[in-house]
């Protein structure tokens, strides 16, 4: 059961690591992810893994901004 569907998180630093992990996990229970970072093609590379769970989306941000 998909118990986010419908609902929309973003990530902060999800490119690698436990906020890719995390946006694993809001993609499996049915959420739509946009995942923020710094690098662009860390970016990119997380985008089109996480894009065969479901709905993701990378736009590149420093948080420390």
């Amino acid at each position: 059961m998909e118990e986010l569907a419908g609902t929309r998180a973003l990530v902060t630093g999800g490119t690698t690591g436990l906020g890719r992990a995390i946006a694993d996990a809001f993609l499996r229970e049915g959420a739509s992810v946009v995942i923020t970072g710094r690098d662009e093609g860390l970016g990119r590379e997380a985008e089109d893994e996480l894009r065969r769970t479901g709905e993701a989306r990378f736009v590149r941000a420093d948080a420390g901004d």
